[in-house]
This record gives C-alpha cells, structure tokens and sequence, in this order.
C-alpha cells in the first residue's frame, strides 16, 4: 500500500508514449550533434561558394615543393580508397568551376586552434597542450591535397602576443601527412595591433587583392574591421 508500479505492464499506452518521446529526443539530440559537428566545414563551403568569379580564380601554387607534396598525398589517399582504408576525415567537395579565392587567410586562436595561447603557463605541445578544431583539420587537409585548390595561397593573421609558440604550433601541427601548417601557409604575419596592418602585409607580400581573399576569425571585431578593406569574412565564433 502506498507504492506505485512502474514500467512494462504498469499504465500501458502511457508508458509506450513515453518511451517513444524519450526516443525522439534521443534521435533530435544525435541530430544536433551531427549538424553541430558539421558547422564548421559547412561554413567554409559556403562562404567560398559566395565568392565573386565565374569559372574559377587561377593562380601559381605557393610552392613547388609543395605542390609536388600535396601531389604525393592525393596518390597516397586514391591508394588507401582502392585499399578500403578509411582516411579519417570526410570533406565536402565544392561543384566545378565554382569560384576560389586566391588567399586564404586563417586567424589562430580559437579558430584553427584551442586554447587560447594567453591561457597557457608554458609552451605548449601539439595535440597535448593545445588541438586542431576537426573543422579546421578537415579546411586544411583540403588545402594541401586538393589540386582544385593549387591556384590558392594560405595565410596566417594572428594578434597572439605568443609568437614564438605560435610559430612552434605551426611547425609541429600537420596539414597532412608530411606537409606542416607552417608549410601550406606561405604568410605569416603574427603579431599584437590592428589585423589592418596585417592584411596590409599580407597583400605586398603576396600581391592578392583584398577583394580575392577569404578571412576565417572568432572575433567580429576583426572580421568587422577587415571587412571595410573590402575582404570577405566568416566569423567562426566556435572554430
């Protein structure tokens, strides 16, 4: 007397209706998850889908080195499909002929990488200390391997005041196999002030124009700022 029976057998339709809510919010949440996980590289996709250009933006690959590098790769990733081995990552591909900017400008902290370098103590390790978002694994990935994007520079814009560590993090963290960030990204210009002089750095050096650049930041007063020089950004305020 006084207790409540539960479960099979115990209020019927009731407790079938409530298992079946209880599977539908199962399912919503592990459909969150996926579209969560997926945001990062769909917004990339679509802001390079946004770019201007009709058949293409042309250009020299940074490096020949490089280019013979991201060559290697791809023969290494046909090999491993024919095999069946799984790559690990899975990157959407962009529809032919579908514009490309001509440099591709990544900020560091909190965007390519977390933490933040200012919340560290000491120098930091690669996949220890500090990690690659997937998303930004997957971008970068793309980068190296991808012929279609051989045409394209890369380009770091960062006001971490911890240059040295930065410079470390980009030697060490790979953009695929045997092919360092600090390879793949030809400038580099890491230093506290206004990301204006960086950009204005980054277009003498690689002579792009601000018009043919793409700009990935966590912060929208950086994206704010380098959007009136007339360069597209996406701000990413989770990687």
């Amino acid at each position: 007397q006084g207790s409540e029976l539960t479960g099979p057998g115990a209020g019927g339709g009731d407790w079938q209706k409530s298992n079946g809510e209880l599977a539908r919010i199962c399912v919503r949440k592990t459909v969150m998850k996926f579209i969560f996980m997926s945001s990062h590289l769909l917004r990339f996709l679509l802001a390079l889908a946004l770019l201007p250009g009709s058949q293409g933006w042309r250009g020299m690959a940074s490096s020949k080195s490089l280019s013979s590098r991201r060559s290697d790769v791809v023969c290494m990733s046909a090999r491993k499909r024919r095999e069946g081995e799984s790559e690990g990552l899975q990157v959407a591909k962009l529809p032919k002929g579908c514009a490309r900017p001509k440099l591709v400008v990544f900020d560091l902290d909190n965007t390519l990488w977390t933490p933040e370098l200012y919340q560290l103590k000491r120098s930091p390790k690669a996949d220890k200390d500090v990690w690659l978002f997937e998303g930004a694994k997957g971008a970068l990935h793309e980068l190296a391997t991808d012929e279609a994007w051989k045409g394209t520079k890369v380009a770091i814009a960062s006001r971490t005041n911890k240059v040295e560590w930065a410079k470390h993090l980009l030697e060490k963290f790979e953009a695929a196999p045997g092919v360092a960030v600090a390879e793949l990204a030809e400038y580099k210009e890491i230093f506290p002030g206004s990301k204006r002089k960086h950009f204005q750095n980054l277009k003498r050096a690689s002579g792009v124009p601000f018009s043919e650049m793409i700009f990935f930041d966590d912060s929208t007063m950086n994206t704010n700022e380098i959007e009136t020089m007339g360069v597209l950004c996406v701000f990413c305020p989770r990687g």
